[in-house]
């Protein structure tokens, strides 16, 4: 039997597909937040310079700097500023991407945009 024009269901719209969206329940924000201290901050920090710059962990510390390690040249820095959004989920500001000259300055930078 041949379908009639006027019992067939006229689809609009976004097609039955749910769209999200970012309110509180979305489910791409967390219900609840841990501000990262320092004292997180600092261990993972260490990770990602000695993976990205090839040191040891043990060898990284608050002077470490592109003045003093020789493996820290403007591709590493852009390579570590990548590794650090990457690892804590944060976005490091244009502005302030040149601004990280030191594991200090940096792990600063990390617990002010993470919190």
């Amino acid at each position: 039997m041949p379908v009639m024009a006027s019992s067939r269901k006229v689809m609009t719209g976004n097609f039955g597909r749910r769209r999200w969206n970012r309110s509180k329940t979305s489910p791409f924000r967390p219900i609840w937040t841990f501000p990262m201290t320092s004292d997180a901050i600092q261990p993972r920090l260490k990770r990602v310079f000695a993976q990205v710059l090839g040191l040891e962990e043990g060898s990284v510390s608050d002077v470490t700097a592109p003045d003093n390690t020789t493996q820290w040249d403007s591709l590493a820095h852009l390579r570590l500023v990548m590794a650090v959004e990457e690892e804590f989920g944060i976005s490091i500001p244009a502005e302030q991407v040149m601004d990280m000259v030191s594991f200090k300055i940096a792990a600063l930078m990390v617990e002010e945009l993470a919190a």
